[in-house]
Parts: C-alpha cells; sequence; structure tokens
C-alpha cells in the first residue's frame, strides 16, 4: 500500500458524511470525487477502518494489477494480498 488515511479523514477531506457502497459484480463499491473506493472482502465495520491507495504488488485472483486504486479496509494491506 502506498498510503492510508482513517477512514473519518477521507470523509472529512471529501466533506461529506457517509460512503454509501453498492454491490457490483463481486465487489463492493462507491464514487467519490477523487475516485472509486472499493470495500476489501474482508471488510468489518465494527473495527478501525481506513482508505489506503493499493501498491503495485495487489492484484485481483486473476493476476490483474489494482494498482492505485483506492481501497477501504480496517488495516493495512500485505503486499500480495489478493482482494
Amino acid at each position: 500500500m502506498k498510503g492510508m488515511m482513517a477512514l473519518a479523514q477521507f470523509k472529512q477531506f471529501l466533506g461529506i458524511t457517509e460512503l454509501q457502497f453498492v454491490k457490483g459484480k463481486g465487489r463492493q463499491f462507491t464514487g467519490t470525487p477523487v475516485g472509486t473506493v472499493f470495500m476489501s472482502k474482508d471488510y468489518d465495520k465494527s473495527k478501525p477502518s481506513f482508505v489506503t491507495v493499493a501498491g503495485e504488488s495487489l492484484k485481483t485472483a486473476s493476476g490483474e494489477s489494482l494498482a492505485g486504486t483506492l481501497w477501504l479496509c480496517n488495516g493495512n494491506l500485505t503486499n500480495g494480498d489478493v482482494v
């Protein structure tokens, strides 16, 4: 991951009070003024939440790069995690 921001800080930065996620083909996501934010598969809203930018090593199960995409997660995803 390239950087991480607490969810509350991210919403404050955008000037919004909540993010409304919708279910896509296999992933929940939401559009924001700074780009689409995807929800990690193991996200638990009862735990501390962060928005992070995917690094070069983050890939889909089929091997496609997710570098530069925004993710809602509970902590720092490790290199090589498949989301």
